[in-house]
């Protein structure tokens, strides 16, 4: 699917303005961001639910949207999960699944041979068939919902939020089984979620998504270790955001001397940039202040670690503490810096003990602040 210029608007308020997405065949895309972002009108916009007020969408070649005139929804080929299933309540499991398979084109045991069938690929038995819906746990509610949307054979899977009402650990085992249903139907997925862990763990393709446009569009990893911008740094997961003097490709900083790169790129010897110069690592190359951002994890305790600092609190999560650390004042930054850091063992870090910390790969640098 291709997604060209797409835009948005209720009377003189703007929602979506411009968007530009390419959702590569069998691929599993995730759109993230805060409540209100637009995340929930792009995604009705594709599924013929709501019109464009201007833009194209194309699937397989096929337009879908041009401007206001759009393909009705049914004639789309577009499954889409609610966040709730949206099962009807007084049909059973599979007359919900065979609720979109044509009677006049199938015979009866053909049917109920397909209901299934679509079960199994779910990961569900198929004695479920004749429970009701409020018999299921929450999770195998969703699936039967997915079930019943890929019974049309889709070209194009719609997720919104379907997970967010199901608890922690079952949330994470029905994504797993989701996605791995999807991949193995190689059908086109695109998810709409706020949560951030879930984004970065469903999908091969991320989009974040702030005030109606794609603030950053890549891989996961990537958009998480190279955000565009502090704003998307911050809402993608905690950040240690420090004021630096970058040169060329090094900062200094509270922390000492960091390697760093520009957010969006992927070359290994990238440099920070300004007027029409590239700059270098070397003493003669340009100097200028700017924020650098660096993941929690990125900083290590370790006994031969250059910076020192006590221990000010920890949150333990089980197998992760989050550690609270005040640094030492050092002749060029006399002010104390408090940071938080991800560790694994709460022993080594506890409130009011000394430590050491040294910084594991590159800082991002952000020369517009």
């Amino acid at each position: 699917m291709t997604i060209t210029g797409l835009r948005k608007s209720f009377g003189s308020t703007q929602i979506l303005h411009g968007i530009d997405l390419e959702l590569p065949r069998g691929s599993r895309t995730t759109i993230v961001g805060p409540s209100g972002s637009g995340k929930t009108t792009l995604l009705r916009i594709i599924a013929g639910f709501a019109t464009a007020s201007e833009g194209h969408i194309e699937m397989n070649g096929r337009p879908l949207v041009h401007g206001k005139t759009s393909v009705p929804p049914h004639l789309r080929n577009i499954g889409f999960v609610a966040q709730d299933g949206a099962l009807f309540p007084h049909l059973s499991v599979g007359e919900n699944i065979g609720y979109a398979i044509d009677k006049r084109s199938v015979s009866r045991g053909e049917r109920e041979s397909r209901i299934a069938e679509l079960l199994e690929m779910v990961h569900l038995d198929p004695a479920l068939a004749r429970r009701a819906p409020a018999e299921l746990s929450g999770g195998q509610q969703q699936r039967v919902a997915l079930a019943r949307a890929l019974s049309r054979n889709p070209d194009l899977m719609l997720l919104d939020e379907p997970f967010s009402a199901l608890d922690a650990g079952l949330r994470k085992d029905t994504r797993k089984a989701v996605g791995d249903t999807l991949t193995e139907a190689g059908i086109t997925t695109l998810l709409v979620t706020h949560d951030q862990a879930e984004a970065l763990s469903f999908s091969d393709q991320l989009a974040v998504m702030r005030a109606g446009k794609l603030a950053q569009v890549g891989e996961p990893m990537h958009v998480y270790s190279r955000p565009a911008d502090l704003d998307t740094a911050r809402f993608l997961g905690d950040a240690v955001i420090l004021n630096a003097t970058v040169q060329g490709s090094l900062a200094t900083c509270v922390l000492g001397q960091i390697p760093v790169r520009l957010p969006g790129r992927l070359a290994p010897d990238d440099v920070v940039r300004w007027g029409s110069a590239a700059a270098d690592s070397s003493t003669t190359a340009p100097a200028r202040d700017m924020p650098i951002m660096l993941r929690p994890e990125q900083l290590r305790l370790a006994e031969d670690g250059q910076i020192s600092g006590t221990v000010v609190e920890t949150d333990f999560f089980g197998a992760e503490v989050d550690v609270t650390i005040r640094l030492d004042p050092s002749p060029s930054d006399p002010e104390p810096v408090t940071l938080k850091i991800r560790h694994w063992n709460v022993q080594t870090a506890l409130p009011q003990s000394r430590v050491r910390l040294r910084v594991v790969g590159t800082a991002v640098a952000y020369p517009q602040g």
